[in-house]
């Protein structure tokens, strides 16, 4: 099963997954870094002394650019998979998002624009199954500065 969440014409979309899929039976299918908090470093530039995401700071592939508050790295969202412009961000105490992190410190973001896109996503463990129903939660924002309403999540 793939969690799929496709992103299209738009910037600065951040979210954050509830830690586990349900179905309709009551099972939990489980996320790997459902929270977004597996990025971890010793660069004290972008991490804290315990390895954290400063906030302000987010990490991003290097085939996608960068800036003075990017981390460089092949796997900006531990455990899962990114197109385009997506990584992990720490923006605690920035203001920035209309909705804040909803486990630990950092959002996963995807960003898209002038025709481009960003998406992630990961492959379960567990094989779908036919006639249940599965529930996936989703946290959704932007920045205050932007409104974006061009996205779609899928299981």
């Amino acid at each position: 099963m793939n969690i799929f969440p496709r992103f299209h014409s738009l910037i600065g979309l951040t979210f954050a997954c509830a830690a586990t899929i349900t179905h309709c039976f009551g099972g939990n299918i489980s996320i790997v870094n459902p929270g977004f908090e597996a990025v971890t470093g010793s660069d004290p530039t972008f991490f804290d002394s315990s390895g954290k995401l400063i906030g302000g700071f987010y990490t991003i592939d290097p085939s996608q650019g960068s800036t003075p508050n990017a981390y460089l790295t092949t796997s900006p969202i531990p455990a899962w998979i990114t197109y385009g412009t997506a990584g992990t961000a720490n923006y605690t105490g920035t203001g920035l998002l209309t909705v804040s992190s909803t486990e630990g410190q950092n959002v996963a973001y995807a960003n898209g624009f002038m025709g481009a896109h960003g998406s992630l996503s990961q492959t379960l463990a567990t094989t779908f199954q036919v006639g249940l129903t599965y529930t996936l939660k989703v946290d959704v924002s932007s920045f205050v500065f932007l409104e974006h309403t061009d996205y779609s999540i899928s299981l």
